[in-house]
């Protein structure tokens, strides 16, 4: 019933643990991705602003620059939004890769702290095994010597017993003797 109790409550506090542990994963995964979108959100403005400021230029430099200049600036453009979109892929890979790695780290401090729990429930079991042993075997002794102490009580009182039987039969004898004695004086008296 101890370790039943023990038990429960250790189960208890490594299910707070563990989800304590789950919910600041989780915080600290909304609060990263918040931070990622609004970069991401902010260099969207950014490009927008850039390509609104390209495009009013670019209309006001078609009537003076040569077409083949302009088509070369808007293909450097769109080759610079291209590197930019990649390089927030690569951003969100990345991410994610920490996220798992940072998921992978708390299951596996979860699985270790279990492994010890478990370990020190095993060990608690042993313990409480070996000291109801050891009770037994004090419990087992203890009744050896008061079996001796019985058997040996049993042979003393058996003995002196005896000794008050055959002192009773000597007794009787002796006072047998002493009044076939007196008959015999009172015989004489007469």
């Amino acid at each position: 019933a101890v370790v039943s109790t023990q038990s429960t409550g250790m189960k208890k506090e490594l299910e707070f643990v563990n989800r304590v542990s789950h919910e600041k994963a989780i915080r600290d995964e909304k609060r990263l991705l918040k931070a990622k979108l609004r970069e991401k959100k902010l260099t969207t403005a950014r490009v927008r602003k850039y390509h609104q400021d390209y495009c009013k230029r670019t209309k006001a430099r078609m009537s003076n620059k040569n077409y083949k200049e302009e088509l070369m600036f808007k293909q450097l453009f769109e080759k610079g939004l291209k590197v930019q979109k990649e390089s927030l892929l690569d951003a969100r890979r990345a991410a994610k890769e920490d996220n798992d790695k940072a998921r992978e780290r708390h299951d596996k401090e979860m699985k270790e702290l279990e492994k010890y729990y478990s370990d020190q429930f095993d060990l608690m079991a042993y313990e409480m095994d070996k000291a109801k042993k050891a009770k037994e075997i004090l419990q087992q002794e203890k009744q050896l010597r008061l079996n001796k102490q019985k058997i040996h009580q049993r042979q003393k009182m058996k003995e002196e017993i005896e000794v008050l039987q055959e002192n009773l039969v000597r007794s009787d004898e002796h006072l047998h003797f002493k009044e076939l004695e007196f008959d015999k004086a009172l015989q004489r008296i007469h």
